[in-house]
């Protein structure tokens, strides 16, 4: 591993790590253990947040409050995805968009 992690500090389940070694042990720790699956990542002002998750959590049913919620964040004018559809499809597709999506992630 180098000496430059990349990161000033490091939250993991709300404690800020600010000491290099710390720091990749718990990155080396977090791929150890999970590879990634059930982790939030934030990255801001430096500092990387990983926090674990319940897994029960991830097979909650997804809302249509909660994609209503991420489609409107979505910014307009960006390049489709590789299905070649752009955000303000979703956007202003309206309610029967926002149903048959909810069927699909669900």
């Amino acid at each position: 591993m180098s000496e430059n992690v990349g990161v000033e500090s490091l939250k993991v389940n709300g404690e800020v790590i600010t000491e290099k070694n710390e720091i990749r042990k718990e990155i080396r720790q977090f791929w150890e253990e999970v590879g990634g699956v059930g982790e939030v990542f934030g990255v801001r002002e430096g500092c990387v947040t990983l926090e674990r998750k319940n897994a029960d959590e991830l097979n909650e049913r997804i809302s249509k409050e909660e994609i209503e919620r991420c489609v409107k964040r979505q910014k307009n004018g960006k390049a489709a995805g590789l299905d070649g559809i752009p955000y303000e499809m979703y956007k202003n597709g309206g309610e029967v968009v926002i149903d048959r999506m909810t069927v699909v992630f669900n």
